[in-house]
């Protein structure tokens, strides 16, 4: 998968609905998390959401807008958080 580019001089917001499965698969490869890293994830629930916003390294992270205890919960290791 490719990643996105961002141009600070654009604003660019995408919105992806979907299931749990295909949410967690779009978050391992966007994050290039192994397939035991990916077993280890919660499905997302109804009306739950994942929001990845473009953080100071220039990369979209999950941290921007979700707590590490959140994360936890949703299955990510300490390793995986660290690596947002």
């Amino acid at each position: 998968m490719n990643r996105l580019h961002h141009d600070r001089s654009d604003d660019l917001n995408l919105i992806t609905v979907s299931h749990g499965l295909a949410i967690r698969i779009f978050l391992m490869k966007w994050f290039k998390w192994t397939v035991k890293q990916f077993e280890y994830l919660n499905n997302v629930g109804n009306c739950e959401f994942r929001v990845m916003q473009l953080g100071n390294g220039g990369e979209y992270s999950l941290v921007v807008n979700h707590t590490d205890e959140e994360m936890q919960e949703w299955g990510l290791s300490r390793e995986m958080i660290e690596d947002q």
